[in-house]
């Protein structure tokens, strides 16, 4: 909660300004009053940490160093070194200006104009802190913000009994984001929060820190900016500000370290850049087996089943079919200009061979691309082209849990997958109807499903066994990654679940495969993965990336809760086919 008025923020501002920087002659009049008035309030105040600042004006977007109408003041709170940075942000024109002209035949040329401020101080230990007044954190360089810093000292001063709002997103095919409210204060678990895959970035609750000038117990808002109530004189904000600096060196409270398992690192922080030189580095090695196909589920559409995909961004257009690989990816990022190029080329998925139904929009190449690195002893992985960090107690027991999961035992063995000789290659749909022969299912392998609520059309499954299971089977070598296999499993069984129509159409189409229709029924029995690695060792629990043991394990959970069993199936590679 910003103060009530541009005019408050800034006499606030003022106040600090002990020793301008300037001819006392230049001072305005209303400076000296300013700099007596003692004993007010503390006042909730936008708070930033910001982090390798050097410069004070590194800090600031450079456009707004030079802007009209913006201007940066030289100055000290207490003994510590500032600047103040002040001034409106106007609008040409409204877009809507051109609207209503239409509408009355007259021209209508209306503007916006916005106040902001920001008051960058140098404290002791030599961090730097942001306050933000109106719009003012338009004017911070995002590079210098420290990410989660607010959320980092909510989990550490909030009170666990009384958390009032949170906002998190899931990190599945779905890629939801919501923000739950409970006014009157719960704990965690009123939340619904503790599964796998859940990113909080934005918490709000009762809390109390130690040394703060308010003094008692006050709302506490964090995300990457912490709303905090500061005090109004020098000496109490900085030591208001040591008291907050203090918070984060005490460990998280125990109810709500959970929150902090799993971070999302801000795109154009020094951290990120790192990430992206090892990435960049990965990507042009040969001999790195570190990198893989990522499947950026929520800018696909769900129904869709690719038949033909569009490299854009990287000379001719040219149809290929099937859905992007390893090697498709590799073979169009320019040596010289890695980085660049995960963000210059595209791709597009289509639902037909020609390329003409398209179910996705233009996809980025880094959106594509899965890795897993080490830097400075902490593990971070790179999903939907945005780097997360990842405790290593929440990877520990995330690992735990898919093993688990491997280790459950589906009474069906599916046969080895024959390898390749010459021109005798077993591709996938290959596969599929030599183990829908060896197990006695139905091979339902890329027939589609049409329903009013799927009207692009969905797979049941690739085989259906004799007492109604569902087989997904996937190489992942040569194609999307097991997240893809798993978040295809998920949607198949729930669609089948909640729409009647969709089990009507199975049943149909069993039927016309020869098989008994009695065996779709209200939900499946079971669902199984069957997982391939043609050019490397059988799967195993360590060797799926971070992000497919988040989407399985949230798979099996909410399939176990419905009561359909789930399996993981790691299929061997066999002789060559006779």
């Amino acid at each position: 909660m910003e103060p009530r008025s541009m005019g408050d923020a800034l006499c606030s501002a003022h106040r600090f300004c002990l020793v301008p920087q300037q001819d006392p002659s230049d001072i305005p009049r209303t400076e000296s009053y300013l700099t007596t008035r003692s004993g007010s309030r503390p006042t909730p105040t936008t708070l930033y940490r910001l982090t390798d600042v050097g410069d004070f004006h590194n800090a600031i977007r450079e456009k707004y160093l030079d802007m009209e109408g913006f201007e940066t003041w030289e100055c000290t709170v207490g003994d510590c070194p500032a600047v103040l940075i002040q001034g409106h942000i106007e609008t040409e024109r409204t877009k809507w200006s051109g609207r209503v002209s239409k509408i009355i035949d007259q021209e209508v040329s209306a503007r916006n104009t916005t106040a902001a401020a920001v008051l960058l101080i140098r404290a002791e230990r030599g961090v730097t802190w942001a306050l933000s007044y109106g719009m003012g954190f338009f004017l911070l360089e995002q590079a210098h913000i420290d990410p989660g810093f607010g959320q980092r000292v909510a989990i550490r001063a909030a009170d666990s009994e009384n958390l009032n709002s949170l906002t998190r997103k899931t990190m599945d095919d779905r890629a939801k984001v919501d923000r739950s409210s409970i006014p009157s204060g719960a704990q965690l678990r009123g939340f619904g929060i503790g599964g796998f895959g859940e990113l909080v970035t934005r918490l709000v609750a009762t809390a109390e820190i130690p040394g703060l000038s308010i003094g008692k117990s006050f709302k506490l808002r964090g995300a990457d900016a912490l709303s905090v109530p500061l005090a109004q004189n020098p000496t109490e904000l900085l030591s208001d500000l040591a008291a907050i600096e203090d918070v984060l060196a005490k460990p998280a409270i125990k109810e709500l370290e959970i929150l902090e398992h799993l971070v999302a690192i801000k795109k154009s922080s020094d951290t990120a850049t790192k990430l992206d030189a090892l990435l960049a580095g990965a990507l042009v090695d040969p001999a790195n087996s570190s990198i893989s196909v990522a499947w950026p589920h929520e800018h696909v559409d769900e129904n869709g089943t690719p038949d033909s995909f569009v490299i854009k961004g990287n000379g001719p257009r040219m149809i290929r079919p099937g859905i992007p690989g390893l090697e498709d990816i590799i073979g169009v990022i320019a040596q010289k200009g890695v980085l660049h190029s995960l963000e210059r080329v595209k791709i597009q998925l289509f639902s037909d061979a020609d390329a003409e139904t398209a179910i996705s929009t233009d996809i980025a190449l880094r959106k594509w691309v899965a890795f897993e690195t080490i830097l400075d002893g902490k593990r971070y992985f790179l999903h939907n082209g945005t780097w997360y960090l990842m405790d290593s107690d929440y990877a520990n027991h995330l690992a735990k849990r898919v093993q688990e999961i491997f280790d459950r035992q589906w009474d069906v063995e599916l046969p080895h997958w024959p390898e390749d000789s010459g021109e005798n290659e077993c591709h996938e749909k290959d596969y599929n109807a030599i183990a829908a022969k060896a197990c006695g299912g139905l091979l339902l392998d890329r027939k589609l499903i049409y329903t009013r609520q799927n009207r692009r059309g969905f797979e049941a499954c690739d085989i259906l066994t004799p007492d109604g299971t569902l087989v997904h089977v996937k190489n992942i070598d040569s194609s999307a990654p097991a997240s893809h296999l798993f978040a295809q499993g998920h949607n198949s069984a729930h669609t089948l679940m909640s729409d009647s129509e969709a089990r009507d159409k199975l049943r149909a189409l069993v039927t016309k495969a020869g098989g008994d229709p009695e065996l779709v029924k209200s939900k499946p029995p079971a669902v199984v993965f069957g997982i391939a690695r043609r050019k490397r060792k059988p799967l195993s629990a360590e060797s799926l990336y971070s992000f497919s043991q988040v989407t399985l394990v949230r798979t099996v959970d909410e399939l176990d809760a419905r009561g359909i069993k789930v399996f993981v199936a790691p299929i061997e590679n066999g002789p060559t086919r006779a």
